[in-house]
């Protein structure tokens, strides 16, 4: 069996006094956003309300379509999973940070590691949602910005841009 990077995240599940095991599209948001885990729920479950669920009971799931809907509102879009000659594309196969939409399953990446309350590895990848390189730049110019006082430009950004991905 292949060597797998795993990380065990419940995305702030537990520190949140939750309990459910069927919430990985909320896990998966909050691991790769950074959002807080009752944010994301509240997020994602918006997004269903007025989506195709209909509602917002997502203890049984979150159809693609909503998910789909509730990241391209923060700037996140979808990619097709990598194709491969004799195999189907696994997590190691997604660059940076990404949500995956697995076999009845969401999960998220980091750099080449998985993050989730389960070892998923095994699963195949239909496909993920990444950032956007506009709300890439965004994110670090706020969180420069917060450790620096003030708007941070030209070389200075720069430097601190290798800080800050």
């Amino acid at each position: 069996m292949p060597q797998t990077n795993y990380t065990y995240d419940d995305g702030g599940r537990i520190a949140a006094g939750m309990k459910s095991d069927t919430d990985c599209g909320i896990r998966a948001i909050a691991i790769a956003t950074g959002m807080e885990y009752h944010a994301a729920r509240k997020f994602i479950k918006e997004f269903a309300n007025i989506g195709k669920q209909g509602n917002r009971r997502i203890s049984k799931g979150i159809w693609k379509e909503d998910m789909d809907a509730a990241l391209r509102s923060i700037g996140w879009f979808w990619c097709s999973a990598p194709k491969f000659e004799g195999r189907k594309a696994r997590y190691s196969d997604i660059p940076g940070v990404a949500i995956l939409r697995m076999a009845r399953h969401y999960s998220t990446v980091k750099d080449g590691t998985l993050h989730d309350s389960w070892d998923s590895s095994h699963k195949m990848v239909y496909g993920y949602w990444c950032e956007s390189a506009e709300r890439k730049r965004e994110r670090r110019a706020a969180e420069m910005k917060k450790v620096v006082g003030e708007p941070v430009t030209g070389e200075l950004a720069k430097v601190l841009g290798s800080f800050f991905r």
